[in-house]
């Protein structure tokens, strides 16, 4: 059985933070892709498999404008060598504007072989 993303990941140089469930501290984390549905991170320590996160994702758009977005998610996987696929609740225009059009940016350059 092949198994198909729903939406493209796109490459991206970000940095993010992630609450792990109720807690208070944040682990640091570098982007290494995005997506609508998720987004694929290089963690400093293992995050534990179907536990419920917090992404906060810290990006700088083609404008050099920086913006912070926190979103909820879910371990979907986690490696030895800390990556770690997050996969994301809902992304929406009216509660994510930052992100969803930097993603709308980020898909057209992509189309359009930029």
């Amino acid at each position: 059985m092949t198994w198909k993303r729903r939406f493209k990941r796109l490459p991206v140089l970000a940095k993010a933070e992630i609450r792990i469930g109720e807690s208070n501290s944040l682990e640091q984390s570098h982007v290494a892709n995005v997506s609508r549905a998720g987004i694929g991170l290089y963690v400093d320590k293992p995050l534990p498999v179907d536990g419920d996160v917090t992404v906060i994702l810290h990006i700088v758009d083609h404008d050099g404008k920086e913006f912070t977005e926190k979103i909820p998610g879910k371990v979907v996987w986690c490696k030895k060598s800390f990556a770690a696929g997050i996969s994301l609740n809902s992304i929406t225009k009216r509660e994510h504007q930052h992100l969803v059009t930097f993603l709308n940016a980020l898909e057209n350059s992509s189309e359009n072989g930029k």
